[in-house]
Protein backbone atom coordinates (compact mmCIF):
# COMPACT_ATOMS: atom_id res chain seq x y z
CA UNK A 1 0.00 0.00 0.00
CA UNK A 2 2.41 2.71 -0.33
CA UNK A 3 2.18 3.84 -3.17
CA UNK A 4 -1.33 3.12 -3.84
CA UNK A 5 -2.55 4.79 -0.57
CA UNK A 6 0.40 7.73 -0.23
CA UNK A 7 -1.49 8.69 -3.37
CA UNK A 8 -5.33 8.74 -2.48
CA UNK A 9 -4.00 11.01 0.73
CA UNK A 10 -3.01 13.69 -1.68
CA UNK A 11 -5.78 13.03 -3.70
CA UNK A 12 -7.87 13.93 -0.58
CA UNK A 13 -5.32 16.81 0.44
CA UNK A 14 -5.54 17.93 -2.95
CA UNK A 15 -9.14 18.59 -2.70
CA UNK A 16 -8.38 21.57 -0.11
CA UNK A 17 -5.00 22.81 -1.57
CA UNK A 18 -3.46 21.85 -4.41
CA UNK A 19 0.30 22.87 -3.74
CA UNK A 20 3.90 22.27 -5.20
CA UNK A 21 4.86 19.85 -2.04
CA UNK A 22 1.93 18.01 -2.98
CA UNK A 23 2.75 17.98 -6.66
CA UNK A 24 6.37 16.48 -5.71
CA UNK A 25 5.14 13.73 -2.95
CA UNK A 26 2.96 12.63 -5.65
CA UNK A 27 5.90 11.96 -8.29
CA UNK A 28 7.72 10.01 -5.22
CA UNK A 29 4.78 8.13 -4.65
CA UNK A 30 4.43 7.17 -8.50
CA UNK A 31 8.06 6.21 -8.26
CA UNK A 32 7.25 2.91 -6.18
CA UNK A 33 6.21 -0.38 -6.93
CA UNK A 34 2.77 -1.60 -4.70
CA UNK A 35 0.17 -3.97 -5.23
CA UNK A 36 -3.39 -2.92 -5.67
CA UNK A 37 -6.23 -4.76 -4.42
CA UNK A 38 -8.89 -6.01 -6.84
CA UNK A 39 -11.49 -8.13 -5.03
CA UNK A 40 -11.42 -11.34 -2.76
CA UNK A 41 -12.95 -14.89 -3.25
CA UNK A 42 -14.52 -16.45 -0.40
CA UNK A 43 -12.45 -19.74 -0.76
CA UNK A 44 -11.00 -19.92 2.61
CA UNK A 45 -7.83 -21.89 5.03
CA UNK A 46 -10.63 -24.67 5.58
CA UNK A 47 -9.48 -26.03 2.27
CA UNK A 48 -6.71 -27.70 2.72
CA UNK A 49 -5.17 -27.46 -0.81
CA UNK A 50 -6.15 -23.87 -3.22
CA UNK A 51 -4.42 -23.38 -6.89
CA UNK A 52 -5.12 -21.04 -9.49
CA UNK A 53 -4.21 -21.81 -13.18
CA UNK A 54 -1.61 -19.61 -14.47
CA UNK A 55 -4.29 -17.63 -16.50
CA UNK A 56 -6.55 -17.00 -13.60
CA UNK A 57 -9.15 -18.61 -15.30
CA UNK A 58 -10.04 -21.66 -12.98
CA UNK A 59 -9.25 -22.66 -9.21
CA UNK A 60 -8.58 -26.43 -8.29
CA UNK A 61 -10.21 -26.61 -4.69
CA UNK A 62 -9.49 -29.93 -2.04
CA UNK A 63 -10.69 -30.53 1.62
CA UNK A 64 -8.65 -33.22 2.95
CA UNK A 65 -9.13 -36.34 1.73
CA UNK A 66 -12.27 -35.34 -0.55
CA UNK A 67 -12.17 -35.01 -4.35
CA UNK A 68 -10.63 -31.98 -5.88
CA UNK A 69 -13.41 -29.17 -7.42
CA UNK A 70 -12.40 -27.36 -10.45
CA UNK A 71 -14.26 -24.11 -10.31
CA UNK A 72 -14.67 -20.96 -12.53
CA UNK A 73 -12.84 -18.10 -10.87
CA UNK A 74 -15.03 -15.41 -11.87
CA UNK A 75 -18.50 -16.93 -10.83
CA UNK A 76 -17.76 -19.71 -8.58
CA UNK A 77 -19.46 -22.30 -11.09
CA UNK A 78 -18.23 -25.86 -10.64
CA UNK A 79 -16.66 -26.87 -13.71
CA UNK A 80 -15.30 -30.75 -12.78
CA UNK A 81 -14.64 -32.88 -10.06
CA UNK A 82 -11.74 -35.07 -9.90
CA UNK A 83 -12.39 -38.35 -7.64
CA UNK A 84 -9.59 -39.29 -5.49
CA UNK A 85 -7.94 -42.58 -6.26
CA UNK A 86 -6.62 -43.37 -2.00
CA UNK A 87 -8.12 -42.07 1.13
CA UNK A 88 -4.93 -39.44 1.67
CA UNK A 89 -5.15 -35.96 1.87
CA UNK A 90 -4.46 -33.57 -0.77
CA UNK A 91 -2.62 -30.38 0.40
CA UNK A 92 -0.75 -29.25 -2.64
CA UNK A 93 -2.04 -29.19 -6.30
CA UNK A 94 0.04 -28.17 -9.49
CA UNK A 95 -1.08 -26.60 -12.53
CA UNK A 96 1.11 -27.01 -15.86
CA UNK A 97 1.69 -24.24 -16.89
CA UNK A 98 -0.58 -24.20 -20.32
CA UNK A 99 -3.11 -25.37 -17.68
CA UNK A 100 -3.88 -28.99 -19.58
CA UNK A 101 -2.79 -30.82 -16.87
CA UNK A 102 -2.95 -30.68 -12.89
CA UNK A 103 -0.92 -32.94 -10.28
CA UNK A 104 -2.76 -33.41 -7.36
CA UNK A 105 -0.20 -34.57 -4.29
CA UNK A 106 -1.82 -36.93 -1.14
CA UNK A 107 0.57 -37.77 1.29
CA UNK A 108 1.24 -40.72 3.89
CA UNK A 109 1.21 -39.70 7.04
CA UNK A 110 4.03 -41.69 7.67
CA UNK A 111 6.06 -38.46 8.51
CA UNK A 112 8.80 -40.25 5.41
CA UNK A 113 7.65 -37.48 2.58
CA UNK A 114 6.17 -40.55 0.61
CA UNK A 115 3.03 -39.19 -1.47
CA UNK A 116 0.45 -40.65 -4.39
CA UNK A 117 0.73 -38.33 -7.13
CA UNK A 118 -2.94 -38.29 -9.22
CA UNK A 119 -2.06 -36.84 -12.72
CA UNK A 120 -5.51 -35.29 -14.73
CA UNK A 121 -6.03 -34.08 -18.47
CA UNK A 122 -8.49 -31.23 -18.41
CA UNK A 123 -8.54 -30.87 -22.13
CA UNK A 124 -12.08 -31.59 -22.28
CA UNK A 125 -13.91 -34.01 -20.26
CA UNK A 126 -11.28 -34.59 -17.47
CA UNK A 127 -9.60 -37.72 -17.20
CA UNK A 128 -6.75 -39.58 -15.23
CA UNK A 129 -3.36 -40.25 -16.91
CA UNK A 130 -1.31 -41.13 -14.59
CA UNK A 131 -1.10 -41.95 -10.85
CA UNK A 132 2.11 -42.14 -9.33
CA UNK A 133 2.50 -44.38 -6.41
CA UNK A 134 5.88 -44.11 -4.64
CA UNK A 135 6.48 -40.05 -4.99
CA UNK A 136 8.59 -38.16 -2.87
CA UNK A 137 8.96 -35.06 -1.46
CA UNK A 138 7.66 -31.93 -3.22
CA UNK A 139 9.70 -33.14 -6.55
CA UNK A 140 6.19 -32.39 -9.09
CA UNK A 141 6.92 -29.80 -12.03
CA UNK A 142 5.76 -29.80 -15.69
CA UNK A 143 7.82 -28.93 -18.43
CA UNK A 144 7.18 -25.32 -19.88
CA UNK A 145 6.47 -26.61 -23.21
CA UNK A 146 5.74 -30.00 -23.64
CA UNK A 147 3.66 -32.59 -21.87
CA UNK A 148 5.60 -34.36 -19.58
CA UNK A 149 6.02 -34.45 -15.69
CA UNK A 150 8.64 -34.84 -13.17
CA UNK A 151 8.50 -36.65 -9.74
CA UNK A 152 11.24 -38.40 -7.62
CA UNK A 153 10.73 -42.25 -6.70
CA UNK A 154 11.29 -44.20 -3.69
CA UNK A 155 15.26 -44.61 -4.35
CA UNK A 156 15.02 -40.50 -4.78
CA UNK A 157 15.99 -40.65 -8.61
CA UNK A 158 14.13 -38.53 -10.74
CA UNK A 159 11.06 -39.54 -13.11
CA UNK A 160 10.12 -38.14 -16.13
CA UNK A 161 7.05 -39.05 -17.55
CA UNK A 162 5.46 -38.58 -20.92
CA UNK A 163 1.76 -37.71 -20.69
CA UNK A 164 0.90 -37.58 -24.23
CA UNK A 165 1.44 -41.02 -24.32
CA UNK A 166 0.96 -42.01 -19.91
CA UNK A 167 4.73 -43.42 -19.86
CA UNK A 168 7.94 -42.97 -18.69
CA UNK A 169 10.72 -41.19 -20.56
CA UNK A 170 13.84 -41.56 -17.81
CA UNK A 171 15.35 -42.11 -14.26
CA UNK A 172 17.98 -40.51 -12.98
CA UNK A 173 20.22 -39.20 -10.46
CA UNK A 174 20.51 -35.40 -10.36
CA UNK A 175 23.81 -34.56 -8.54
CA UNK A 176 22.74 -36.99 -5.48
CA UNK A 177 19.58 -38.62 -4.77
CA UNK A 178 16.12 -37.61 -3.00
CA UNK A 179 15.87 -34.05 -3.94
CA UNK A 180 13.32 -31.75 -1.86
CA UNK A 181 12.58 -29.54 -4.91
CA UNK A 182 13.04 -29.88 -8.92
CA UNK A 183 11.85 -27.12 -11.28
CA UNK A 184 12.40 -26.60 -15.12
CA UNK A 185 13.52 -23.10 -16.14
CA UNK A 186 10.91 -20.86 -17.79
CA UNK A 187 12.14 -21.73 -21.51
CA UNK A 188 12.87 -25.90 -20.61
CA UNK A 189 16.76 -25.12 -20.89
CA UNK A 190 17.62 -26.26 -17.12
CA UNK A 191 16.75 -27.96 -13.74
CA UNK A 192 16.95 -26.07 -10.22
CA UNK A 193 17.59 -28.73 -7.87
CA UNK A 194 17.10 -28.24 -3.94
CA UNK A 195 19.16 -30.94 -2.36
CA UNK A 196 18.55 -31.38 1.04
CA UNK A 197 20.89 -32.03 4.17
CA UNK A 198 21.31 -31.85 7.87
CA UNK A 199 21.43 -27.97 8.65
CA UNK A 200 22.79 -27.43 5.03
CA UNK A 201 21.68 -27.56 1.40
CA UNK A 202 23.29 -27.68 -1.92
CA UNK A 203 21.67 -26.21 -5.43
CA UNK A 204 22.51 -27.81 -8.61
CA UNK A 205 21.81 -26.70 -12.15
CA UNK A 206 21.71 -29.02 -14.88
CA UNK A 207 20.93 -29.04 -18.52
CA UNK A 208 17.23 -30.50 -19.25
CA UNK A 209 18.06 -32.82 -21.47
CA UNK A 210 21.27 -34.51 -20.33
CA UNK A 211 21.16 -34.15 -16.50
CA UNK A 212 24.90 -32.85 -16.89
CA UNK A 213 25.65 -31.08 -14.08
CA UNK A 214 26.84 -27.11 -14.50
CA UNK A 215 26.41 -25.56 -11.04
CA UNK A 216 26.73 -26.74 -7.59
CA UNK A 217 26.51 -24.38 -4.60
CA UNK A 218 26.06 -25.47 -0.77
CA UNK A 219 24.69 -22.96 1.83
CA UNK A 220 24.33 -23.41 5.24
CA UNK A 221 20.78 -23.58 6.18
CA UNK A 222 17.78 -26.20 5.29
CA UNK A 223 16.69 -24.63 1.63
CA UNK A 224 12.89 -25.09 1.16
CA UNK A 225 11.86 -23.06 -2.19
CA UNK A 226 13.05 -22.08 -5.87
CA UNK A 227 12.04 -20.22 -8.20
CA UNK A 228 13.50 -19.30 -12.17
CA UNK A 229 13.77 -15.81 -13.25
CA UNK A 230 11.82 -15.13 -16.47
CA UNK A 231 15.63 -15.03 -18.55
CA UNK A 232 16.50 -18.00 -16.39
CA UNK A 233 19.81 -15.69 -15.69
CA UNK A 234 18.54 -16.35 -11.97
CA UNK A 235 17.72 -18.65 -9.59
CA UNK A 236 15.96 -17.85 -6.25
CA UNK A 237 16.60 -19.72 -3.14
CA UNK A 238 14.57 -19.95 0.25
CA UNK A 239 15.57 -21.62 3.46
CA UNK A 240 14.59 -22.03 6.70
CA UNK A 241 16.16 -19.46 8.41
CA UNK A 242 14.41 -17.01 6.58
CA UNK A 243 17.20 -16.30 4.37
CA UNK A 244 16.79 -15.30 0.78
CA UNK A 245 19.33 -15.95 -2.16
CA UNK A 246 19.86 -15.65 -5.60
CA UNK A 247 21.72 -18.21 -7.75
CA UNK A 248 23.47 -16.60 -11.12
CA UNK A 249 23.68 -19.23 -13.52
CA UNK A 250 26.46 -18.04 -15.61
CA UNK A 251 28.65 -17.68 -12.76
CA UNK A 252 27.30 -20.00 -10.14
CA UNK A 253 27.95 -16.56 -7.72
CA UNK A 254 25.46 -17.18 -4.90
CA UNK A 255 23.99 -13.62 -3.41
CA UNK A 256 22.11 -12.63 -0.17
CA UNK A 257 19.09 -10.44 -0.49
CA UNK A 258 17.53 -10.49 2.99
CA UNK A 259 15.72 -12.18 5.49
CA UNK A 260 12.64 -12.93 7.04
CA UNK A 261 11.45 -13.07 10.41
CA UNK A 262 10.94 -16.79 10.41
CA UNK A 263 11.38 -19.67 7.73
CA UNK A 264 11.48 -18.42 4.20
CA UNK A 265 9.27 -21.15 2.29
CA UNK A 266 7.73 -19.61 -1.33
CA UNK A 267 9.27 -17.46 -4.17
CA UNK A 268 8.28 -16.18 -7.27
CA UNK A 269 9.13 -13.82 -10.00
CA UNK A 270 6.35 -11.13 -11.19
CA UNK A 271 5.91 -11.55 -14.65
CA UNK A 272 8.73 -8.66 -16.06
CA UNK A 273 11.39 -10.10 -13.46
CA UNK A 274 12.21 -6.82 -11.73
CA UNK A 275 10.53 -8.50 -8.71
CA UNK A 276 10.82 -11.33 -6.31
CA UNK A 277 7.77 -11.84 -3.74
CA UNK A 278 8.97 -14.45 -1.15
CA UNK A 279 6.66 -15.42 2.01
CA UNK A 280 7.54 -16.33 5.34
CA UNK A 281 6.01 -18.16 7.90
CA UNK A 282 6.08 -14.79 9.96
CA UNK A 283 2.56 -14.87 6.91
CA UNK A 284 4.18 -11.75 5.04
CA UNK A 285 5.44 -11.16 2.00
CA UNK A 286 7.97 -9.14 1.18
CA UNK A 287 9.26 -7.64 -2.72
CA UNK A 288 13.17 -7.32 -3.83
CA UNK A 289 13.68 -5.28 -6.31
CA UNK A 290 16.10 -7.49 -8.46
CA UNK A 291 18.07 -4.80 -10.37
CA UNK A 292 19.17 -3.12 -7.19
CA UNK A 293 19.38 -5.97 -5.00
CA UNK A 294 17.52 -4.16 -2.20
CA UNK A 295 13.91 -4.64 -0.49
CA UNK A 296 11.05 -2.88 -2.25
CA UNK A 297 8.52 -3.06 0.00
CA UNK A 298 6.62 -5.79 3.01
CA UNK A 299 3.41 -6.87 2.56
CA UNK A 300 1.44 -7.51 5.61
CA UNK A 301 -1.76 -9.42 4.70
CA UNK A 302 -2.07 -12.96 6.61
CA UNK A 303 -0.30 -14.77 3.59
CA UNK A 304 2.53 -15.87 2.80
CA UNK A 305 1.49 -17.89 -0.94
CA UNK A 306 1.36 -15.43 -4.03
CA UNK A 307 0.46 -16.72 -7.27
CA UNK A 308 1.21 -14.74 -10.57
CA UNK A 309 -0.60 -14.77 -13.53
CA UNK A 310 1.36 -15.50 -16.40
CA UNK A 311 -0.15 -12.79 -19.05
CA UNK A 312 -0.69 -10.03 -17.17
CA UNK A 313 0.10 -8.19 -14.13
CA UNK A 314 -2.14 -9.56 -11.71
CA UNK A 315 -1.59 -11.60 -8.63
CA UNK A 316 -3.47 -14.06 -6.07
CA UNK A 317 -2.36 -13.89 -2.19
CA UNK A 318 -3.82 -17.09 -0.33
CA UNK A 319 -4.90 -15.73 2.70
CA UNK A 320 -6.61 -17.13 6.12
CA UNK A 321 -10.03 -15.58 5.20
CA UNK A 322 -9.84 -16.03 1.51
CA UNK A 323 -7.68 -15.24 -1.65
CA UNK A 324 -6.87 -11.65 -2.76
CA UNK A 325 -6.59 -10.92 -6.05
CA UNK A 326 -4.17 -8.07 -6.51
CA UNK A 327 -3.10 -5.65 -8.98
CA UNK A 328 0.88 -4.97 -9.56
CA UNK A 329 1.51 -0.99 -9.95
CA UNK A 330 5.20 -0.75 -10.98
CA UNK A 331 7.12 2.68 -10.83
CA UNK A 332 5.44 5.40 -13.15
CA UNK A 333 9.13 7.02 -14.61
CA UNK A 334 10.79 7.70 -17.67
CA UNK A 335 14.35 8.54 -18.34
CA UNK A 336 15.78 11.62 -20.43
CA UNK A 337 18.46 10.73 -22.12
CA UNK A 338 19.65 14.08 -23.57
CA UNK A 339 22.12 16.06 -22.31
CA UNK A 340 20.89 19.44 -21.13
CA UNK A 341 23.97 20.96 -18.92
CA UNK A 342 25.49 19.85 -15.34
CA UNK A 343 22.80 21.32 -13.81
CA UNK A 344 18.30 21.30 -14.12
CA UNK A 345 17.11 24.78 -13.69
CA UNK A 346 13.55 24.74 -14.47
CA UNK A 347 11.21 22.27 -15.62
CA UNK A 348 7.15 22.38 -16.36
CA UNK A 349 4.42 20.01 -17.98
CA UNK A 350 1.73 22.00 -20.24
CA UNK A 351 -1.67 22.41 -19.12
CA UNK A 352 -3.14 18.95 -21.18
CA UNK A 353 0.12 16.85 -19.07
CA UNK A 354 1.47 16.05 -22.84
CA UNK A 355 4.32 18.53 -23.13
CA UNK A 356 7.14 18.29 -20.94
CA UNK A 357 9.86 21.79 -21.10
CA UNK A 358 12.95 21.37 -19.19
CA UNK A 359 16.37 23.60 -19.03
CA UNK A 360 19.34 23.41 -17.39
CA UNK A 361 23.06 25.48 -17.78
CA UNK A 362 23.54 24.70 -21.76
CA UNK A 363 20.31 23.34 -23.50
CA UNK A 364 16.56 23.58 -22.87
CA UNK A 365 14.97 20.41 -23.85
CA UNK A 366 11.17 19.36 -24.83
CA UNK A 367 9.27 16.38 -25.06
CA UNK A 368 6.03 14.87 -26.05
CA UNK A 369 5.09 12.75 -23.18
CA UNK A 370 2.91 10.94 -25.49
CA UNK A 371 5.43 9.22 -27.95
CA UNK A 372 7.70 8.07 -25.62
Amino acid sequence: GQRVRALEAIRRAATIRNTPELRREAIAALALPDLRHDRTLPFDSTFTARQIDPRFERIALARGRDHVQIRRVTDGALLATLPATTNLACYSITWSRDGRFIAVKRDHDTGDARAVVEVWDLDGTPRAVRVVPDARRNVRDFHPQLPHLLTSDAEGRVVTWDLGNASERARQVLFKPDPEVVLHSPGGRHLGVLHPGDGRSTVTIHDAESGRLLIAREFAADGFSLAWHPSEDLLAVTDRRGTVRLVEVATGDLQTLGRHRAEAVTAVFDRTGRYLFTGGWERSMICWDVQHRERAYILERDGYHLQVRADSDACALLTTGGIEFLEAEYPAQRRFPEDLGSRLRFAAFSSDGRWLAASADERLGVWDLHHP
